[in-house]
């Protein structure tokens, strides 16, 4: 945190020896507790200072074109900043003064009036010593981190120490209540944001809120806030709410989970694994893909990576993988932006594994090769191509002379799924979404030769309801027909 004594001697310093150097400490100083505060912010110091128009500072987000402009100001007078106001209002930036700020108990008509008109065109007037405190206090509060970052982004109005101090404690005990469902304190915390964020900022306080509210069994009427929030939460409170050092069961996942889709989920942070782990377990039958590849774990790039002791929700190299310790299964969009997809094994496999492993799945189509001569075989009116005769017939064909490359099969959600055996990777027909509960329970059983107890041990750890093995219809049809592969 910075003393006042510590800003006015670098003031100082400035008409000494060397004012360039005091500058540029002086730079330094309020951009790291800018930092401190906007950990994910990039830092740019302009070759300004104190100058009436151009920024001294610009704070700019990675992947963002948002950019913040922060004007340092060695005065502490409320004309002279008012003033500065009415200049760069436009740029909606951060007014840092540098010299003895005015103080709301000795001055509170002109704290009152400067505090309005920063309010009214969303500019943030502070010092060094209120950020500073914002710093420490958010060490100690849950919510802290989520404000501070909200307001070097979006805050707005006259922050003196103390309202800093303030707006942290009643923010952090706006969460505490939506946690035990405490009307009066949701509502505080609310007031205290629309009146120190812009719109957009406090609207991810309330959505915080919000999702809390809701993922501990809170009744949307009942919400003291915004009606007609979507629901829909940002990478920020995503990351936020899986970051907490508790672990969060599956309830409160699957009550603010359901609109969340795979692109999003690639981009969140996985730092508490079991938090993350758990928001995708709770939400298989909502989060949807039109890919998927399994790969060993020697073929899948990730060797720097220890395998986990079960098969656990996770993110490699940005794609949403279910890890485990023999194999992996990673999902997406597209297939091509899932990692290595060069022919795993270029034969296929036999037909007898293939029997093997569908155990009561329908499979609707069948690609291979007899004697190197391709083939296609496929139930007519998308009828189980297996327990018929023709099927018998074939597979009386030494099985050095057989193989299958690819088939459709048909989950129990009624999508289709196109399975290719040498990529070993399954895509949704017609480019289809099937949700991931789909994948693991059909794709991973025929791409791989996995024992009851290992399915059932993946189904445990990575579905949220009980597994189930008969998932799949069969349909009793003996008009087939076979074709040559175009």
């Amino acid at each position: 945190m910075v003393e006042l004594t510590d800003t006015v001697s670098l003031i100082k310093d400035i008409a000494s020896f060397d004012p360039e150097a005091a500058i540029s400490r002086i730079k330094t100083s309020a951009g790291n507790q800018l930092k401190s505060l906007e950990p994910r912010a990039t830092i740019h110091f302009t070759e300004y200072f104190n100058h009436s128009y151009a920024p001294d500072i610009v704070i700019r987000w990675p992947g963002s074109r948002d950019e913040r402009y922060v004007y340092l100001r060695t005065t502490g007078y409320s004309k002279e900043l008012d003033e500065d106001i009415s200049q760069i209002a436009e740029h909606k930036p951060i007014v840092l003064s540098l010299g003895l700020p005015v103080s709301e108990s000795s001055h509170g008509v002109e704290a009152h009036n400067l505090n309005d008109k920063a309010k009214s065109v969303n500019t943030l007037i502070s010092n060094l010593e209120a950020i500073g405190t914002l710093g420490s206090q958010a060490g100690r509060a849950a919510a802290g981190g989520l404000l501070n970052s909200g307001i070097v982004k979006g805050g707005r109005g006259f922050l003196t120490p103390d309202v800093a101090k303030s707006a942290v404690e009643i923010v952090d005990s706006g969460l505490e209540g939506a946690r035990s469902l405490d009307q009066a304190a949701v509502q505080a915390a609310r007031k205290v944001a629309l009146d120190i964020l812009q719109p957009i900022q406090s609207r991810r306080i309330e959505q915080l809120y919000k999702a809390v509210w809701l993922g501990v069994g809170g009744r949307l009427d009942q919400y003291p806030g915004v009606p007609n929030l979507d629901g829909t939460l940002d990478d920020e409170t995503w990351n936020y709410l899986l970051g907490l050092d508790e672990v969060i069961g599956l309830d409160f996942w699957r009550r603010i989970g359901n609109k969340l889709g795979i692109e999003q989920i690639n981009r969140l942070s996985t730092t508490n694994k079991e938090n993350f782990h758990n928001l995708i377990k709770a939400n298989v039958e909502t989060i949807w893909a039109r890919a998927c590849i399994i790969l060993d774990e020697s073929d899948s790039l990730f060797s720097n990576s220890s395998a986990p002791p079960s098969w656990e929700w996770t993110i490699e190299r940005n794609v949403l993988a279910l890890k485990g310790q023999s194999f992996s299964v990673f999902f997406g969009e597209k297939l091509d932006a899932l990692p290595n997809q060069n022919a795993i094994n270029e034969l296929g496999v036999s037909l007898d594994d293939l029997i093997a492993r569908a155990n009561s799945q329908s499979i609707t189509n069948v690609t291979g090769q007899i004697e190197q001569v391709e083939f296609a075989l496929s139930g007519k009116n998308d009828a189980n191509v297996f327990g018929t005769r023709l099927l018998n017939i074939m597979a009386n064909v030494p099985q050095g002379d057989l193989s299958v490359t690819r088939v459709t099969a048909r989950a129990h959600s009624s999508a289709h799924m196109q399975l290719n055996f040498p990529t070993s990777t399954a895509t949704a027909s017609g480019g289809a979404h099937v949700p991931l509960v789909s994948f693991v329970e059909c794709a991973v059983p025929l791409l791989r030769t996995v024992n009851d107890g290992e399915m059932k041990e993946i189904l445990a750890s990575s579905l949220s309801s009980e597994p189930v093995f008969d998932l799949f219809s069969y349909i009793s049809n003996d008009e087939l027909s076979i074709s040559p592969e175009p």
